[in-house]
């Protein structure tokens, strides 16, 4: 599957199959909505290029989360260590975080068909 990988954002996500209301210290989330989605799905496999992701997804339910308080680079998060990604792609919370749950992917392989 493929996403194309937009700008990044000043909200932060956090994808899942399960339901949550926090994020766990030591969990990842991300700047970027599709590449939390793509996570979200628990992929055999994942790459990302200049402009797109490519994943096998696993999981096809995924619930997408906003991190819903403010967080401080540095004190509340930080890069994600020994992330085969760009700096900034993988945040790691350094401690537990409130999520927002704000979309419910039933069916991630036809979602990735109507984006």
């Amino acid at each position: 599957m493929k996403f194309q990988l937009l700008v990044k954002s000043k909200i932060f996500y956090h994808g899942s199959p399960y339901k949550l209301e926090y994020l766990k210290e030591g969990c990842d989330f991300s700047p970027y909505k599709e590449l939390a989605i793509a996570f979200g799905s628990k992929p055999i496999s994942l790459s990302v290029d200049e402009n797109n992701i490519y994943f096998n997804p696993l999981i096809t339910t995924v619930y997408l989360y906003q991190v819903d308080e403010s967080i401080i680079y540095n004190i509340d998060y930080y890069d994600r260590p020994r992330s085969s990604f760009e700096k900034g792609y993988e945040l790691r919370a350094n401690r537990k975080v409130k999520l927002k749950l704000i979309q419910t992917i039933y069916d991630i392989n036809e979602y990735v068909q109507d984006v």
